[in-house]
């Protein structure tokens, strides 16, 4: 019996130390080290052969993107509650400040998609047409990963019929 017991703490302990370090891996954050498209797209080199003036001109719309985005990020930094000395995240209790915040990061966060979208055109007009159909196609399953990501662990998925 109390070999149960302990082993039923051990699963216990373990699944509640997991939860929050999945929960941190799951979030969001505009401060993510993921590549953007373009980035992307340099990373398959093999799938996409580019030609050394399609790499030095995708490089160079990746760091004028970068660029673009920098004040944007910057802004967006500073709309961040402050952490607790603890180093974790401060009570949501002020909706309307939460409000606030999320107002006014929206702008910013859709001149970041738009300065993305725009780049990512540009680069894809640099290929040639076989090159913009496979960039296109890793560019799709890209996307359908991050989509999944976003939506969390499975079992946790909220829909219309559990709301």
């Amino acid at each position: 019996m109390s070999r149960f017991i302990a082993w039923s703490l051990v699963a216990v302990t373990l699944g509640l130390a997991t939860g929050p370090t999945y929960a941190q891996e799951r979030r969001p954050s505009f401060d993510s080290d993921e590549a953007g498209p373009i980035q992307f797209l340099l990373r398959h080199p093999q799938e996409l052969r580019f030609t050394a003036e399609q790499k030095t001109a995708l490089e160079g719309l990746d760091r004028k993107l970068k660029e673009e985005n920098q004040p944007l990020l910057e802004k967006l930094r500073a709309l961040r509650p402050a952490r607790a000395e603890d180093g974790s995240a401060p009570p949501q209790r002020d909706r309307e400040a939460m409000r606030q915040r999320r107002d006014e990061a929206r702008p910013l966060l859709q001149q970041m998609r738009d300065n993305t979208e725009k780049a990512t055109r540009v680069a894809l007009e640099r290929l040639n047409p076989e090159q913009k159909k496979v960039a296109e196609n890793l560019l799709k399953e890209r996307r359908k990963a991050m989509e999944s990501r976003r939506r969390g662990p499975p079992g946790r998925r909220m829909s219309a019929r559990t709301m």
